[in-house]
């Protein structure tokens, strides 16, 4: 076997990754814990290094393979983290759009059962629900307007709201 000085550069490493290896594999592997994916760091590696051009030498390319190897184990694990990061975001704003539909559609659910059984109440009592509810006036408001007594328009808001609510508890909305 040739000294490593006298060697072309592509020979070097090439004659390196014979020599280093098994070493980088298992530095590799101890850092990881994953042995494929540590053949993979070495050899991505030395790929690395052939793209080096004049900054390989035979005197430093030992040190240079176990930095290289190094360093792609610290860009995976970052790789690792921010992809983690980047699931546990998505999973966490999903959740969140997710839960928010859900309440949307559930609301939109009550509000056309209500008008469902709105729409059955007797005629004064549903006027008086009606512009309670949807139009949100006030007792006072919806007495002048449809001109009765407010102690009447409280009562028929009363048998509205007692209504509607045995009407969505029955069909499982409330």
């Amino acid at each position: 076997m040739k000294e490593l000085n006298e060697i072309p550069k592509k020979e070097l490493v090439a004659e390196a990754y014979a020599l280093y290896r098994e070493k980088l594999v298992a530095y590799a592997y101890k850092r990881i814990h994953d042995m494929e994916d540590a053949e993979d760091a070495v050899q991505d590696a030395f790929i690395r290094i052939l793209n080096m051009g004049d900054m390989v030498c035979a005197a430093t390319i030992r040190n240079l393979a176990f930095t290289v190897v190094q360093n792609i184990l610290v860009d995976r694990l970052r790789g690792r983290v921010r992809k983690a990061e980047a699931y546990s975001y998505m999973y966490d704003f999903r959740s969140e759009a997710s839960d928010e539909m859900e309440q949307k559609i559930h609301a939109q659910s009550l509000v056309e059962n209500e008008h469902v059984r709105m729409k059955a109440l007797p005629l004064a009592c549903r006027n008086v629900y009606y512009l309670n509810r949807f139009r949100e006036k006030s007792a006072e408001e919806i007495a002048q307007q449809l001109h009765v007594s407010r102690r009447t328009v409280q009562a028929q808001i009363q048998k509205g709201r007692m209504l509607v609510r045995a009407y969505l508890k029955a069909v499982g909305e409330y």
